[in-house]
């Protein structure tokens, strides 16, 4: 996770122009329960177009907000370590705008 002294808000426009950048990414649902934000994402692979979930969770922390998030591919038993890369693409491209 990502702790961060950035609100709920200003982080969720971050998370949300970081997708814009990524090719491949698209959001398809935002839910928000309380303080807390979820973004669904799904990332289509350039070959074959698999499709991974991605959700991006962002909470409300003492100092500023938390983020968090998770990959899980659609197809298949193995991902061929796609998980954790589209977790690090994304994660790091948020670090970066803060």
């Amino acid at each position: 996770p990502i702790h961060s002294e950035l609100s709920v808000e200003v982080q969720e426009v971050h998370v949300v122009a970081v997708a814009e950048k990524l090719p491949r990414w698209k959001l398809v649902e935002r839910q928000q329960d309380g303080g807390t934000v979820k973004l669904h994402f799904v990332r289509t692979t350039p070959l074959l177009r698999f499709q991974d979930d991605i959700c991006v969770r962002i909470a409300p922390a003492a100092t500023g907000s938390i983020v968090s998030a998770e990959s899980q591919s659609r197809i298949g038993k193995g991902d061929l370590g796609q998980n954790p890369r589209n977790l690090r693409e994304r994660l790091d491209l948020v670090r970066m705008m803060e």
